[in-house]
């Protein structure tokens, strides 16, 4: 997925320095399709410079999407700033400062943190603060992170549903989740019932959680027209909320946490939490690791990802990440199974069933391939596998668009290492949802668990 990746500025810049430095631009300035990011139907999506975070924040301000007006402002402040021959990621930080929650909606929202007594917990008199002085404490983000529009209007998180829409689910899975795991323990405001769905179902997939989520805050929009009503209502219910999470996080400062244990359990089973926890929980030694924790990681690292942030790093290892995604497919699909049976055409059985249940869309021919390449690598490691009378050359990419598997020359298979990192991370998504649902599958990942499922690192 393009706008997964961490420096899409980069790519941009050239376009947004031929742009004249203007006091206003115009929708028809910058709703073009050189700034395009997606389009489905009557759905758009632009880049905007918003991809500045800030890991050290200590509330977060999560909105649905950014609108044309924090769109324009953004791209008027980074114009003006690139005048200035700041670096990108300053010149996204102003960017994002100046634009964030701009207009009434800031008056109103600053308002309701105040009652709240959010001030007190950050040592600032208002949270008005939070856009100024105090900005350091402050990081501001979107459910989707990058300008949508519906028929030329602000997407408002429904029609198309955020969660139902493959394309607006994956911009919560993929970009929300490691962007709000690298803000660590920061306090989640969310801006709405479309977000609030949307960290609930992130929540649910084991990437956040919920003791971090003010959930119940209305959205503070002027056309919010029950906001006052709701809040009323529910500001002694918040308030407390708000102190827990702060008090919590000054007694973890002052060295007086608890050992780190598991969060409530949402799986079928403690053994099940321990396997599919979120790689971007950090855990140090001693502990129980569950292996499949511990694979996605590596091959995050791999992949030139930060485990525990989902931030780029400087280096990558892609050769040893097509292997530990490989062995990782092995891993689930005998959990699948409910069987490590060996015998001849076993593995290569289940390894394919687990492909055609949680790969969508992957046909027989391209399921073949990805076991031969599990085969080539895992076994021989090298590229090269024959089967009877079929040779099968690999070439592995890693541009992150197009197919997971094309076939450019009669024995040349071409395999998008990042386009499979993508599919494997959804496939983990699936089958954790299968598993905890199906009393079946639950019987087969009993069977395994007990040799294949943990590790204890001491």
């Amino acid at each position: 997925m393009r706008i997964a990746e961490p420096d899409l500025f980069r790519q941009f810049e050239g376009v947004i320095r031929a742009f004249p430095v203007r006091d206003r631009f115009e929708r028809s300035d910058l709703l073009i399709p050189s700034l395009l990011l997606h389009r489905e139907g009557s759905l758009e999506m632009y880049y905007a410079p918003f991809g500045a975070v800030n890991l050290s924040a200590s509330i977060v301000l999560l909105g649905i999407t950014p609108g044309w007006t924090q769109m324009e402002i953004a791209y008027r402040v980074a114009r003006r700033e690139m005048e200035a021959g700041l670096s990108g990621e300053e010149i996204c930080r102003r960017a994002k400062q100046n634009a964030s929650f701009a207009g009434t909606m800031r008056a109103n929202l600053i308002r309701m943190l105040d009652e709240l007594g959010t001030p007190s917990f950050l040592g600032v008199d208002s949270t008005t603060a939070l856009f100024g002085p105090a900005a350091a404490l402050l990081h501001t983000a979107s459910a989707v992170r990058y300008p949508v529009f519906v028929r030329g209007r602000n997407y408002t998180g429904h029609g198309p549903d955020m969660l139902r829409n493959p394309f607006l689910r994956e911009c919560v899975e993929l970009v929300l989740g490691p962007e709000l795991a690298s803000v660590t323990d920061a306090l989640i405001v969310p801006l709405g019932n479309a977000v609030s769905a949307a960290l609930e179902h992130l929540a649910n997939r084991g990437d956040l959680s919920s003791e971090r989520c003010l959930f119940g805050f209305p959205h503070p929009s002027g056309a919010n027209g029950g906001r006052v009503r709701d809040f009323t209502a529910r500001r002694k219910e918040l308030t407390e909320r708000v102190a827990i999470h702060f008090r919590a996080k000054a007694e973890q400062g002052a060295g007086t946490e608890r050992p780190l244990r598991p969060r409530r359990r949402r799986m079928f089973s403690q053994d099940a939490d321990l396997f599919f926890w979120s790689p971007r929980t950090e855990i140090g030694p001693p502990n129980w690791f569950g292996v499949l924790y511990l694979l996605r990681r590596d091959i995050d690292l791999c992949m030139g990802i930060h485990p525990s942030t989902g931030q780029p790093v400087a280096y990558q290892a892609e050769w040893p990440g097509a292997m530990t995604m490989l062995a990782g497919i092995d891993l689930l699909a005998k959990f699948f199974a409910g069987s490590d049976d060996y015998k001849r055409g076993k593995v290569g059985e289940r390894f394919r069933k687990f492909l055609e249940r949680f790969f969508a869309g992957l046909s027989q021919a391209d399921r073949d391939v990805i076991y031969r390449l599990r085969n080539s690598l895992l076994h021989s490691f090298g590229l090269y596998s024959k089967g009877g009378a079929e040779v099968y050359r690999f070439v592995l990419t890693a541009h992150g668009t197009g197919p997971l598997v094309s076939h450019s020359q009669p024995d040349q298979y071409n395999v998008d290492l990042r386009v499979l990192h993508r599919e494997f991370e959804k496939a983990v998504a699936a089958y954790q949802a299968a598993v905890n649902s199906d009393p079946q599958l639950q019987a087969n990942f009993a069977a395994m668990f007990v040799n294949y499922g943990r590790v204890y690192i001491g």
